[in-house]
Order: structure tokens, then sequence, then C-alpha cells
């Protein structure tokens, strides 16, 4: 009988530390499920609303700017507005360069949009080398378009 209680409680414990190990191993994977869903949900809504504009932005590529610290949205903003404007030969990776070389994404995004606008042939590497140099692309579209409308600076015409 003495033998039967100890094999009872051996296997007791044996079923105890099992319970415990199953336990512990539900909490990790519930805990590593919530970080990589609020890691995930960062991700996902800029990519959803690239989607939604058909910006066409993967959300490998969200992941990969992440990690060279490139402010999201600024690359996502931008895409979405040139896409919305017509504008689809630019790259993602070319506004991520232009943000990790210290450009002004947005102004630089404005300029192709209102030389697009006024007619005037403005590609990306030169509006980005312009705001590069320090020049203010946006101001010297918008300079070129007044003098297309036949307009300078001053209102007087040419």
């Amino acid at each position: 009988m003495d033998s039967l209680n100890h094999a009872m409680v051996a296997q007791a414990q044996a079923g105890g530390t099992a319970n415990l190990v199953i336990v512990i191993i539900a909490i990790l994977a519930i805990v590593s499920y919530v970080i990589l869903f609020l890691l995930f949900a960062r991700f996902f809504s800029l990519w959803f609303q690239a989607y939604a504009a058909r910006a066409g932005i993967p959300l490998t590529d969200l992941i990969r700017m992440r990690s060279r610290r490139v402010d999201l949205k600024t690359v996502v903003y931008a895409r979405i507005q040139l896409v919305k404007a017509g504008i689809h030969g630019i790259a993602v990776s070319d506004i991520e360069k232009h943000y990790l070389a210290g450009g002004r994404v947005q102004n630089v995004v404005s300029a192709i949009i209102e030389a697009n606008r006024a007619g005037i042939d403005l590609n990306w590497p030169d509006a980005a080398a312009i705001d590069l140099e320090g020049r203010d692309v946006l101001d010297e579209i918008r300079a070129q378009a007044d003098e297309i409308d036949g307009v300078t600076k001053t209102g007087k015409a040419l």
C-alpha cells in the first residue's frame, strides 16, 4: 500500500510539473502574439492607407524603411500625394533616399505636383538635387509657373 501511495504522489507531482510547463508556454505564446500584433498594427495602418490609395508600397518595404530609421508617414504620404496627382513614375526608394539624404521630401513632392500641373518638365532627381543644394525647389517652380502665365512675381505683364 505504501508503494502505491508513493507511486500516486510521484505521478501527481509529474503531472503538476507538466501542467506548469504548459501554462508557462501558453503565457509566453500569448505575450509573443500580443507583441507581434502591436508591431504589425503599426505597419498595417500605413500599408492599408497606401493600398487604399493604390500607392503600391509593400509591407516588407515599410519594415525595411523602419529598420533604416525612415519616417514612414513622410514617405507613405508623399507617395500617396504623387499617385493621387497622377504621377506614377517615382519609386518609393527614391523618396526614401531623399529623406535619408536630409532632403525636404514634402517640398519636393509639392514642387513635382505643381510642375506637373503647370506643364513644366521636372523629374525627381533634378528636384531632389535642387532641394539638397539648399534652394527652395517649390519657390523656383512657382516662379517658372508665374512666368509661363505671363506674370512676374511683381505682378507686371511680361
